[in-house]
This record gives structure tokens, sequence and C-alpha cells, in this order.
């Protein structure tokens, strides 16, 4: 083991004084601060603008009403105006109650105006009174910017509002129901304003416990799984207002309600990065193509045999430095965008937990290592094509052939299997080495193939290295060395 632990430091000392690879080391540190900087520039375009930056300007509703003698509907944007209430609902997050209750205060008002409610049975005078009454109160409370006034207004007056014509709760769509109420009341209860990050979880909560209710009062079957995964996200939605904790990793409705509020996108940069991996896999097939050729190409390798040290252990000293330099370069690409995230975003939530449902509880770990193992799967892919690489050199000594062909399976390998699945409808491609490497996909479920288990991509993965490393092998260890 002595000799064998010689040879993988001398393998080192000579990686390391190649030009090349100090050339790699720069070019994984650029890459991740060029992600980090498009990245930040992506979403302030679309925190800036969005897709209401060519919409008309409210102006031009109005007049467009009057034309076409819609004095109320003029009304209703006139008052927006007046009260810089945006139309386009969901533009200012902090502010879309105010759409709401502008929506809810007109439809009241009208309905108020056109029926005498103390003459129909259901209403009476008093009740008539109490609603003008609400009109009033939901006016100024738009005007005051009273969030409080309006949610407890809603809440106070929803029996009426549901007996009503039309569509009162003013939630886009949602009806007037015990699970809306209880994110109003939640939210008066405990000062969750507009703009208070719990916001979005409280609506998320709301929603996805009536869509459970629905689907369990319906008695339609086939929707286990839609249950499960609601039942597992309201338990994360739960666990996050009970302790009062953001999580930006892990489920991507909640994260997605994380980012939301307050703009957060230092966790979404670092759990995108791993899309930036491909590279560091052309590096390495760079690397593991040449480490074997070059040895015959430049003549040393006659000079590595005359020692006293078995092929067998020249062999696997350059395979483990492979190994150990694909760690190498993943963990500094993992350092620089852990780095260049936080120079651009900020490092406050650096700290935030990863939540996930294990065994239907809620479980809290670690966000940092959570996109650590992300980057770990993501580099089975890296550790595949530069096996192969490395076998390629092996078999034809040429490191130009060896390189060359790599980066090109490893390209095409993609897309022929994205063919013949998507295209030719083969579920047999599944079984070439291309469509397993991407163990974050498999666990993800987002491989195009029905069935596809994180079990047989990691047996589907172990042949094919078996296959490559025989070859290698073989290539090296009896082939003759002129």
């Amino acid at each position: 083991m002595r000799k064998l632990r010689g040879l993988v430091i001398n393998e080192y000392i000579k990686i390391m004084c190649k030009m090349s690879t100090k050339i790699m080391l720069i070019v994984i540190v650029v890459v991740a601060l060029a992600y980090n900087g498009l990245f930040y520039l992506g979403m302030s375009v679309l925190s800036q603008s969005g897709s209401y930056r060519y919409r008309p300007p409210i102006e031009d509703y109005i007049a467009d009403a009057e034309a076409m003698g819609d004095t109320r509907t003029a009304e209703k944007y006139r008052y927006f105006a007046e009260n810089g209430i945006d139309i386009w609902y969901g533009r200012d997050q902090t502010d879309s109650w105010r759409n709401d209750a502008t929506e809810v205060l007109f439809q009241v008002k009208w309905f108020v105006a056109d029926n005498p409610l103390d003459k129909i049975p259901l209403f009476g005078a008093a009740i008539a009174s109490e609603l003008s009454s609400a009109v009033n109160s939901l006016d100024q409370a738009i005007r005051d910017y009273d969030w409080k006034t309006y949610y407890s207004l809603i809440v106070k007056y929803s029996g009426y509002l549901d007996m009503l014509p039309g569509d009162f709760d003013g939630l886009d769509g949602f009806t007037v129901n015990e699970y809306i109420l209880w994110g109003f009341q939640y939210k008066v209860d405990n000062d969750v304003a507009s703009d208070d990050w719990r916001n979005v979880y409280v609506d998320s909560l709301s929603a996805m416990k009536a869509s459970v209710a629905y689907y369990n009062g319906s008695g339609m079957s086939g929707y286990e799984d839609t249950l499960e995964t609601l039942n597992g996200q309201i338990a994360l939605a739960e666990y996050i207002l009970e302790h009062n904790v953001r999580s930006y990793t892990g489920d991507s409705l909640l994260s997605m309600a994380s980012q939301i509020m307050g703009q957060n996108h230092y966790w979404p940069a670092i759990t995108g990065s791993t899309s930036m991996l491909g590279i560091l896999s052309v590096l390495m097939i760079i690397v593991a193509g040449g480490i074997l050729s070059s040895e015959f190409t430049a003549g040393t390798v006659k000079f590595l045999l005359i020692n006293p040290v078995k092929r067998w252990k020249v062999f696997a000293s350059k395979y483990i430095s492979i190994l150990t330099f694909t760690l190498i370069m993943l963990f500094a690409f993992y350092l620089s965008n852990l780095l260049f995230a936080g120079l651009f975003f900020g490092f406050g939530n650096i700290f935030a937990p990863h939540l996930t449902i294990v065994g239907g509880k809620v479980a809290a770990g670690s966000s940092l290592l959570y996109a650590a193992s992300t980057y770990l799967l993501g580099s089975i892919d890296m550790v595949c094509m530069a096996t192969l690489a490395f076998a390629i050199s092996s078999l034809t000594r040429s490191s130009a052939l060896s390189i060359g062909l790599s980066v090109f399976l490893y390209f095409s390998g993609s897309i022929a299997v994205t063919v013949l699945n998507m295209v030719f409808n083969l579920y047999q491609a599944k079984y070439i080495l291309f469509a397993n490497t991407d163990l974050n996909a498999v666990i993800n479920g987002s491989t195009g193939f029905v069935g596809h288990t994180l079990t047989f991509a990691i047996l589907n993965i172990a042949v094919y290295m078996v296959i490559f490393l025989l070859a290698a092998w073989d290539g090296f260890v009896r082939g003759d060395i002129r």
C-alpha cells in the first residue's frame, strides 16, 4: 500500500504541475462567477419588469368603459386610479389585498344599490343596514391600507356574501369556504400582513386543505398519490408556520413560496448550479483521457514500468487520482458557488433548514448538506464519463481520440436517449448508460421513463463501470508496451 500511495502522490504532482490543470481550476471559478452573475441579472430583470411591463395604463381602460357607456366599470377603474391600486392582480404582491378588497367593495356596493335588501326575506332591514355599513368600512380600510379590517370584514360577513350572486371573495376563483376564512382569521390573529413572508404559506395552506377536503368528499378514487403529496405539503407548511422558520430547498411549492416573499434567490441559485456540472464532466474527460495515453505518447511509460511496481498498481494509482481529483474539482465548484451566490444575494439564509417528509413526519436538516448531496449525485455523471475516457485512452493510447470520442458520446448520448424514448417510444433506451447517470433526475422522476427507480439506475451504472474498468485494465495491464 505504501508504493500505491506513493504512486498516487506522484500522479497528483504531475496533474497539478500541468498548466492545463491550473487553467481548469480557473475555469471552474469563472463558470461559478458567470453563472451567479447571470442568475442575479435574470432575477433582477424579472422582478423589475415581468409580464406586466407593457400593459396599457388604467386611464385607457377608463376611457374604453366610458366610450361603451359602462359607467359602473369606469367608476371602479377610477377608484383604482385614485387610490393607487394596480388593476393587474399579483404584480405587487405586498399590496394585492387592496385589489381583492376593491373588487368585493364594488360588487357588494352595486348589489346593495340595485336591491332593496330590507324587502328580501333572507336579509331584512337589520342585515341591509349592516351590509351598507360594511361597504363604508371596507372603503375606509382600502384608503387607510388597513388589511386587518378587510380580512375581519370578510370573515364577519362571509355568510351574507355567499347568499349574494357572483364571486365575492376577491381570491381569483376561490370560493369563500371555511379554509379560506381560516386563512383570513389566521392572518388577523397572528399579524400576517401582505408583505409578511408567512402570507404565501398561509394562502398555500388554506388552498391545499380545501383541495384535500374536496378529494376526500368527492368519493373519487385514483387520487391517492395526489392526496399523499398534498398532506405532505400541508405538514411542511404547518411546521414552517408553527416554528417560524423558512426553507428554500426541498419541496418545490414551499420553497417557491419562500422565494416569492422577500425575493431571496440564494438557495435557488445554489441548487440550480448543478445544471453546470456538465462543464466539469468535460474537464474530467480531458484529464482522464490523457492520463494514460500521454505516458505512451511521451514515451515515459517505459520509465514508469521499469520500477519494481506491478502494473495493476500503476493502473490503480492513475484511476484513484482521477476519482479524487473529480472530488476536488466538485468541491471547488461547490465552494465557488456558495461564495458568489452570497456576494450577489447575501449570506443571510445560508443556514436555512432543509425540510422533508420522512415517515410521515417533518424532518429538518441542513440546506448546505442537501446542496452538497445534490452535487455528489451529480458527480456520478462526471465519474462515468471520466471512466469511459480512461478506458478509451487505455485501449487506443491516443489522447485526442479518447477525449474527442468521449466528449462526442457525452453530448450525443443524452440526445439519443431522449429521441429513442420520446420519438420512438422505446422503453429499452433506459438501459443505455446516459439515461441513468443523472441521479438527481432519477430521484425526482423526471427522466421520462415510467418506473425508473434509483436502484435500477445504480445497477445499470455499476454494470457499465465494470465493463469500462475491465477494458481499461486489459488495455494497460495485459497489453504490450512498445
